[in-house]
Protein backbone atom coordinates (compact mmCIF):
# COMPACT_ATOMS: atom_id res chain seq x y z
CA UNK A 1 0.00 0.00 0.00
CA UNK A 2 1.34 3.46 -0.94
CA UNK A 3 1.98 6.27 1.53
CA UNK A 4 -0.98 8.21 0.12
CA UNK A 5 -3.29 5.22 0.58
CA UNK A 6 -2.08 4.77 4.17
CA UNK A 7 -2.71 8.42 4.99
CA UNK A 8 -6.18 8.27 3.48
CA UNK A 9 -6.98 5.12 5.46
CA UNK A 10 -5.78 6.75 8.69
CA UNK A 11 -7.85 9.86 7.94
CA UNK A 12 -10.90 7.69 7.36
CA UNK A 13 -10.40 5.99 10.76
CA UNK A 14 -9.81 9.31 12.54
CA UNK A 15 -13.08 10.69 11.15
CA UNK A 16 -15.15 7.54 11.67
CA UNK A 17 -14.18 6.60 15.23
CA UNK A 18 -15.76 9.52 17.13
CA UNK A 19 -18.44 10.08 14.50
CA UNK A 20 -19.85 6.55 14.57
CA UNK A 21 -19.95 6.47 18.39
CA UNK A 22 -22.00 9.66 18.49
CA UNK A 23 -24.26 8.56 15.65
CA UNK A 24 -24.89 5.14 17.18
CA UNK A 25 -25.86 6.31 20.67
CA UNK A 26 -27.97 9.32 19.69
CA UNK A 27 -29.54 7.29 16.89
CA UNK A 28 -30.39 4.29 19.04
CA UNK A 29 -31.87 6.47 21.78
CA UNK A 30 -33.75 8.64 19.28
CA UNK A 31 -35.30 5.75 17.37
CA UNK A 32 -36.37 4.02 20.59
CA UNK A 33 -38.17 7.26 21.52
CA UNK A 34 -39.72 7.32 18.03
CA UNK A 35 -41.06 3.80 18.52
CA UNK A 36 -42.51 4.71 21.93
CA UNK A 37 -44.12 7.93 20.67
CA UNK A 38 -45.60 6.52 17.45
CA UNK A 39 -46.92 3.55 19.46
CA UNK A 40 -49.02 5.86 21.65
CA UNK A 41 -52.76 5.71 21.03
CA UNK A 42 -52.94 9.40 20.10
CA UNK A 43 -50.68 8.80 17.07
CA UNK A 44 -50.98 5.14 16.15
CA UNK A 45 -54.64 5.63 15.20
CA UNK A 46 -53.36 7.43 12.09
CA UNK A 47 -52.33 5.11 9.25
CA UNK A 48 -49.24 7.17 8.39
CA UNK A 49 -47.88 6.73 11.92
CA UNK A 50 -47.45 3.02 11.20
CA UNK A 51 -44.98 3.90 8.44
CA UNK A 52 -42.98 6.16 10.76
CA UNK A 53 -43.04 3.43 13.42
CA UNK A 54 -41.78 0.81 10.97
CA UNK A 55 -39.02 3.07 9.65
CA UNK A 56 -37.76 3.68 13.20
CA UNK A 57 -37.67 -0.08 13.82
CA UNK A 58 -35.52 -0.70 10.74
CA UNK A 59 -33.28 2.24 11.61
CA UNK A 60 -32.56 0.54 14.95
CA UNK A 61 -31.63 -2.66 13.10
CA UNK A 62 -29.31 -0.78 10.72
CA UNK A 63 -27.59 1.06 13.58
CA UNK A 64 -27.04 -2.12 15.60
CA UNK A 65 -26.05 -4.53 12.82
CA UNK A 66 -24.27 -1.97 10.66
CA UNK A 67 -22.98 0.96 12.69
CA UNK A 68 -22.27 -0.83 15.99
CA UNK A 69 -20.10 -3.58 14.49
CA UNK A 70 -18.37 -1.03 12.29
CA UNK A 71 -17.04 1.02 15.20
CA UNK A 72 -16.26 -2.15 17.22
CA UNK A 73 -13.97 -3.05 14.34
CA UNK A 74 -12.41 0.44 14.34
CA UNK A 75 -11.82 0.57 18.11
CA UNK A 76 -11.00 -3.03 18.99
CA UNK A 77 -9.62 -4.18 15.67
CA UNK A 78 -11.97 -7.16 15.79
CA UNK A 79 -14.27 -7.72 12.84
CA UNK A 80 -16.74 -10.54 13.47
CA UNK A 81 -17.87 -10.42 9.85
CA UNK A 82 -14.25 -11.05 8.84
CA UNK A 83 -13.98 -14.22 10.93
CA UNK A 84 -17.48 -15.73 10.78
CA UNK A 85 -18.85 -16.51 7.33
CA UNK A 86 -22.38 -16.84 8.71
CA UNK A 87 -22.26 -13.39 10.30
CA UNK A 88 -20.59 -11.98 7.18
CA UNK A 89 -23.55 -13.06 5.05
CA UNK A 90 -26.12 -12.17 7.73
CA UNK A 91 -24.77 -8.63 8.26
CA UNK A 92 -24.58 -7.88 4.55
CA UNK A 93 -28.13 -9.15 4.02
CA UNK A 94 -29.75 -7.37 6.97
CA UNK A 95 -28.05 -4.01 6.41
CA UNK A 96 -28.90 -3.94 2.70
CA UNK A 97 -32.50 -5.05 3.26
CA UNK A 98 -32.85 -2.61 6.19
CA UNK A 99 -31.81 0.33 4.03
CA UNK A 100 -34.02 -0.71 1.13
CA UNK A 101 -37.12 -1.22 3.30
CA UNK A 102 -36.65 2.06 5.19
CA UNK A 103 -36.36 3.94 1.87
CA UNK A 104 -39.37 2.07 0.51
CA UNK A 105 -41.42 3.02 3.59
CA UNK A 106 -40.40 6.67 3.25
CA UNK A 107 -41.69 6.58 -0.32
CA UNK A 108 -44.95 5.11 0.98
CA UNK A 109 -45.20 7.97 3.50
CA UNK A 110 -44.98 10.55 0.72
CA UNK A 111 -47.58 8.63 -1.30
CA UNK A 112 -49.85 8.33 1.76
CA UNK A 113 -49.67 12.07 2.44
CA UNK A 114 -50.45 12.81 -1.20
CA UNK A 115 -53.46 10.50 -1.03
CA UNK A 116 -54.73 11.98 2.23
CA UNK A 117 -54.72 15.49 0.74
CA UNK A 118 -56.47 14.47 -2.46
CA UNK A 119 -59.93 15.86 -3.27
CA UNK A 120 -60.88 12.44 -4.61
CA UNK A 121 -62.84 10.60 -1.92
CA UNK A 122 -61.91 7.14 -3.21
CA UNK A 123 -58.18 7.95 -3.06
CA UNK A 124 -58.48 9.30 0.48
CA UNK A 125 -60.40 6.23 1.62
CA UNK A 126 -57.41 4.04 0.76
CA UNK A 127 -55.51 5.57 3.68
CA UNK A 128 -56.58 3.38 6.59
CA UNK A 129 -54.78 1.31 9.21
CA UNK A 130 -55.89 -2.06 7.86
CA UNK A 131 -54.52 -1.43 4.37
CA UNK A 132 -51.40 0.23 5.73
CA UNK A 133 -50.57 -2.82 7.88
CA UNK A 134 -51.07 -5.09 4.88
CA UNK A 135 -48.87 -2.90 2.66
CA UNK A 136 -46.08 -2.85 5.27
CA UNK A 137 -46.14 -6.63 5.72
CA UNK A 138 -46.15 -7.27 1.96
CA UNK A 139 -43.34 -4.73 1.44
CA UNK A 140 -41.13 -6.36 4.08
CA UNK A 141 -41.68 -9.87 2.71
CA UNK A 142 -41.16 -8.67 -0.86
CA UNK A 143 -37.79 -7.02 -0.20
CA UNK A 144 -36.50 -9.86 1.94
CA UNK A 145 -37.22 -12.20 -0.98
CA UNK A 146 -35.87 -9.88 -3.69
CA UNK A 147 -32.59 -9.38 -1.82
CA UNK A 148 -32.16 -13.07 -0.95
CA UNK A 149 -29.29 -13.36 -3.43
CA UNK A 150 -27.17 -10.82 -1.45
CA UNK A 151 -25.73 -13.21 1.20
CA UNK A 152 -25.08 -15.95 -1.36
CA UNK A 153 -22.21 -14.06 -2.96
CA UNK A 154 -20.50 -12.69 0.15
CA UNK A 155 -17.37 -14.46 1.36
CA UNK A 156 -14.32 -13.80 3.55
CA UNK A 157 -10.95 -12.96 2.04
CA UNK A 158 -7.98 -11.70 4.08
CA UNK A 159 -10.31 -11.18 7.08
CA UNK A 160 -12.60 -8.96 5.00
CA UNK A 161 -16.24 -9.67 4.21
CA UNK A 162 -16.62 -8.79 0.52
CA UNK A 163 -19.04 -9.51 -2.34
CA UNK A 164 -18.17 -12.10 -4.95
CA UNK A 165 -16.28 -10.98 -8.05
CA UNK A 166 -18.37 -13.30 -10.19
CA UNK A 167 -19.41 -11.09 -13.17
CA UNK A 168 -23.09 -12.05 -13.07
CA UNK A 169 -23.40 -11.67 -9.29
CA UNK A 170 -21.49 -8.38 -9.29
CA UNK A 171 -23.66 -7.06 -12.12
CA UNK A 172 -26.89 -7.97 -10.29
CA UNK A 173 -25.58 -6.61 -7.00
CA UNK A 174 -24.63 -3.25 -8.49
CA UNK A 175 -27.76 -2.91 -10.62
CA UNK A 176 -30.11 -3.58 -7.71
CA UNK A 177 -28.02 -1.35 -5.43
CA UNK A 178 -28.21 1.43 -8.02
CA UNK A 179 -31.96 1.07 -8.52
CA UNK A 180 -32.72 0.86 -4.78
CA UNK A 181 -30.57 3.94 -4.17
CA UNK A 182 -31.70 6.18 -7.06
CA UNK A 183 -35.34 5.13 -7.53
CA UNK A 184 -36.52 6.41 -4.11
CA UNK A 185 -35.30 9.90 -5.03
CA UNK A 186 -37.60 10.03 -8.04
CA UNK A 187 -40.58 8.69 -6.08
CA UNK A 188 -40.03 11.14 -3.21
CA UNK A 189 -39.57 14.14 -5.50
CA UNK A 190 -42.63 13.29 -7.62
CA UNK A 191 -45.05 12.67 -4.75
CA UNK A 192 -43.75 15.52 -2.62
CA UNK A 193 -44.41 17.85 -5.56
CA UNK A 194 -47.88 16.33 -5.99
CA UNK A 195 -48.51 16.80 -2.27
CA UNK A 196 -47.51 20.46 -2.53
CA UNK A 197 -49.78 20.80 -5.54
CA UNK A 198 -52.71 19.38 -3.55
CA UNK A 199 -52.06 21.70 -0.63
CA UNK A 200 -51.83 24.78 -2.83
CA UNK A 201 -54.69 23.91 -5.16
CA UNK A 202 -57.20 22.92 -2.53
CA UNK A 203 -56.21 25.49 0.09
CA UNK A 204 -56.15 22.90 2.87
CA UNK A 205 -55.87 24.39 6.33
CA UNK A 206 -55.75 22.35 9.55
CA UNK A 207 -58.57 22.99 11.96
CA UNK A 208 -58.99 20.72 14.94
CA UNK A 209 -62.63 21.75 15.51
CA UNK A 210 -64.17 21.89 12.03
CA UNK A 211 -61.62 20.74 9.49
CA UNK A 212 -62.66 21.12 5.89
CA UNK A 213 -61.27 21.48 2.39
CA UNK A 214 -62.25 24.81 0.85
CA UNK A 215 -62.16 25.25 -2.91
CA UNK A 216 -60.70 28.66 -3.79
CA UNK A 217 -63.10 29.04 -6.73
CA UNK A 218 -66.19 28.73 -4.49
CA UNK A 219 -68.62 31.62 -4.34
CA UNK A 220 -69.68 31.79 -0.73
CA UNK A 221 -73.02 33.45 -1.53
CA UNK A 222 -74.06 30.42 -3.54
CA UNK A 223 -75.36 28.16 -0.76
CA UNK A 224 -76.32 25.34 -3.08
CA UNK A 225 -72.85 25.22 -4.63
CA UNK A 226 -71.28 25.40 -1.19
CA UNK A 227 -73.24 22.41 0.10
CA UNK A 228 -72.54 20.40 -3.03
CA UNK A 229 -68.79 21.00 -2.82
CA UNK A 230 -68.64 20.30 0.92
CA UNK A 231 -70.52 17.04 0.50
CA UNK A 232 -68.34 15.99 -2.42
CA UNK A 233 -64.86 17.15 -1.43
CA UNK A 234 -64.78 17.79 2.28
CA UNK A 235 -62.72 15.58 4.49
CA UNK A 236 -61.63 15.35 8.06
CA UNK A 237 -58.29 17.09 7.76
CA UNK A 238 -57.04 17.09 11.32
CA UNK A 239 -54.23 18.76 13.18
CA UNK A 240 -52.59 15.32 13.40
CA UNK A 241 -52.58 15.03 9.59
CA UNK A 242 -51.01 18.45 9.33
CA UNK A 243 -48.12 17.56 11.65
CA UNK A 244 -47.52 14.24 9.89
CA UNK A 245 -47.32 16.13 6.60
CA UNK A 246 -44.69 18.41 8.15
CA UNK A 247 -42.73 15.37 9.32
CA UNK A 248 -42.95 13.92 5.82
CA UNK A 249 -41.68 17.12 4.18
CA UNK A 250 -38.70 17.57 6.45
CA UNK A 251 -37.74 13.90 6.47
CA UNK A 252 -37.76 13.84 2.67
CA UNK A 253 -35.50 16.91 2.57
CA UNK A 254 -33.03 15.45 5.09
CA UNK A 255 -33.12 12.06 3.34
CA UNK A 256 -32.20 13.64 0.01
CA UNK A 257 -29.40 15.73 1.53
CA UNK A 258 -27.82 12.83 3.43
CA UNK A 259 -28.37 10.07 0.86
CA UNK A 260 -27.63 11.95 -2.35
CA UNK A 261 -23.87 11.34 -1.89
CA UNK A 262 -24.54 7.60 -1.55
CA UNK A 263 -26.68 7.63 -4.69
CA UNK A 264 -23.98 9.54 -6.56
CA UNK A 265 -21.31 7.11 -5.37
CA UNK A 266 -23.41 4.10 -6.45
CA UNK A 267 -23.78 5.65 -9.91
CA UNK A 268 -20.06 6.43 -10.07
CA UNK A 269 -19.18 2.90 -8.91
CA UNK A 270 -21.37 1.37 -11.60
CA UNK A 271 -19.98 3.60 -14.37
CA UNK A 272 -16.35 2.90 -13.42
CA UNK A 273 -16.85 -0.81 -12.69
CA UNK A 274 -14.79 -1.89 -15.75
CA UNK A 275 -11.94 0.57 -15.19
CA UNK A 276 -8.52 -0.66 -14.12
CA UNK A 277 -7.74 1.29 -10.94
CA UNK A 278 -4.45 2.02 -9.22
CA UNK A 279 -3.86 1.51 -5.49
CA UNK A 280 -4.34 5.24 -4.88
CA UNK A 281 -7.56 5.24 -6.89
CA UNK A 282 -8.89 2.30 -4.87
CA UNK A 283 -7.92 4.11 -1.65
CA UNK A 284 -9.90 7.17 -2.76
CA UNK A 285 -12.90 4.96 -3.59
CA UNK A 286 -12.68 3.33 -0.16
CA UNK A 287 -12.51 6.73 1.54
CA UNK A 288 -15.54 8.01 -0.39
CA UNK A 289 -17.44 4.83 0.45
CA UNK A 290 -16.72 5.37 4.15
CA UNK A 291 -17.96 8.97 4.01
CA UNK A 292 -21.21 8.17 2.20
CA UNK A 293 -21.82 5.20 4.54
CA UNK A 294 -21.42 7.48 7.56
CA UNK A 295 -23.90 9.95 6.05
CA UNK A 296 -26.39 7.13 5.46
CA UNK A 297 -26.05 6.10 9.13
CA UNK A 298 -26.60 9.76 10.04
CA UNK A 299 -29.99 9.79 8.36
CA UNK A 300 -30.99 6.74 10.41
CA UNK A 301 -29.90 8.54 13.60
CA UNK A 302 -31.37 12.04 13.32
CA UNK A 303 -35.07 11.40 12.68
CA UNK A 304 -36.19 11.82 16.31
CA UNK A 305 -34.42 15.15 16.62
CA UNK A 306 -35.81 16.24 13.25
CA UNK A 307 -39.37 15.37 14.32
CA UNK A 308 -38.88 17.18 17.63
CA UNK A 309 -37.71 20.37 15.93
CA UNK A 310 -40.37 20.45 13.22
CA UNK A 311 -43.59 19.23 14.87
CA UNK A 312 -45.38 20.76 17.84
CA UNK A 313 -47.57 17.67 18.12
CA UNK A 314 -44.49 15.44 18.37
CA UNK A 315 -42.96 17.68 21.05
CA UNK A 316 -46.22 17.51 23.00
CA UNK A 317 -46.10 13.71 22.92
CA UNK A 318 -42.50 13.85 24.18
CA UNK A 319 -43.56 16.05 27.09
CA UNK A 320 -46.42 13.71 27.97
CA UNK A 321 -44.06 10.72 28.06
CA UNK A 322 -41.55 12.67 30.14
CA UNK A 323 -44.20 13.69 32.70
CA UNK A 324 -45.57 10.13 32.78
CA UNK A 325 -42.12 8.69 33.55
CA UNK A 326 -41.52 11.43 36.13
CA UNK A 327 -44.79 10.62 37.93
CA UNK A 328 -44.00 6.91 37.94
CA UNK A 329 -40.55 7.52 39.41
CA UNK A 330 -41.90 9.87 42.07
CA UNK A 331 -44.63 7.40 43.07
CA UNK A 332 -42.13 4.55 43.17
CA UNK A 333 -39.69 6.26 45.55
CA UNK A 334 -42.26 7.84 47.84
Amino acid sequence: MSEFANKLQNLSNIISKPYLIIIFFIGLMGNIFNIIIFSRHSLRSNSCSLYFLSISFFHVIILIIGCLFRFINLFLGYDLSGTSLIFCKFRAYIVVVGYVISRHLLCLISIDRWMITSTNIFIRQQCNRKKTKLIIIISIIFWFLIEIFIPIGFYIENNNCIPSLNPFYLFMYRIIDLLCTLFPFFILIIFTCLLLKNLLRNKIFPNTNHPIVINSSLRMNDNQSFLRIVNTHSRKYTNKDYHLIRLCFFQVIVFILLNLPAASYSLYSYITRMNIKTINHLAIDSFLNTIVSNLAYTHCAVTFYLYTMTSKKFRKECYLIYFYIQRRLINRFQ
